[in-house]
């Protein structure tokens, strides 16, 4: 295993919008330990989301290096790179993003679908899995039945099913109010602190940046603080 669970070095990303270059990362560095729970934090175009979709490999850098538990996942074959999405990541979104045809079960389970885990091992998981999240009675419900805090504790569910050790979240509490948002939070922390699940969240809310033991700061696709 690798000392760094996430290793980016001189990362740039530029997007084009018509003739105009847009530079959304500015030579990033940057080194996760395992265990860590760290949040990053910057104004609404600073990039902090461009850079965990490219730590989570749903993006690419135009220049520079990602290391993803000792992977480089740069030139990475399309084949490799959805393995290792499958097993090593698991994705949060301010949207949950769950597929409105299936239940929380079937939510959940789809990783493992994916990933060819047996059905009874599945079925074993996914019942654990609800049931960390407090979400049993739920299990044969579509996301359009259950409440935004639910949908997101499926969607967490969701990201655990492969048993990945590098969770990642973009404003994870964006779409909840404060009291579900609390709830989130504290499972995320939990998450981290009894899991030892290294987590990475994009977040405007700063009672998620006092549960986190590293802060760190983007501004105009740099970072301007990393501070434990």
């Amino acid at each position: 295993m690798a000392d760094k669970i996430v290793q980016v070095t001189n990362i740039y990303k530029q997007y084009r919008v018509g003739e105009v270059i847009i530079d959304a990362l500015r030579g990033i560095d940057l080194e996760i330990e395992h265990g860590d729970f760290s949040v990053i934090q910057g104004s609404s175009g600073s990039g902090k989301s461009t850079l965990l979709h490219i730590i989570g490999c749903v993006d690419v850098p135009t220049s520079g290096r990602v290391m993803i538990n000792g992977i480089d996942t740069v030139n990475l074959k399309s084949d490799r790179l959805a393995g290792l999405r499958l097993h090593t990541i698991g994705f949060v979104f301010q949207h949950f993003y769950l597929l409105p045809m299936l239940t929380a079960y079937e939510n959940i389970e789809l990783p493992m679908k994916e990933a060819r885990v047996p059905k009874t091992k599945r079925k074993e998981r996914v019942l654990d899995l609800l049931e960390s999240v407090e979400l049993s009675d739920r299990a044969d419900h579509r996301p359009g039945q259950l409440s935004g805090g639910e949908q997101q504790r499926v969607a967490i569910a969701r990201a655990l099913a492969n048993d990945p050790p590098l969770i990642l979240a973009d404003e994870p509490t964006g779409e909840l109010d404060s009291i579900t948002g609390s709830r989130i939070l504290k499972l995320l922390a939990e998450l981290n602190q009894e899991f030892g699940k290294t987590t990475i969240i994009v977040t405007h809310d700063e009672n998620l940046s006092k549960k986190a033991n590293r802060i760190i700061k983007i501004r105009d696709g740099r970072i301007v603080s990393d501070a434990r």
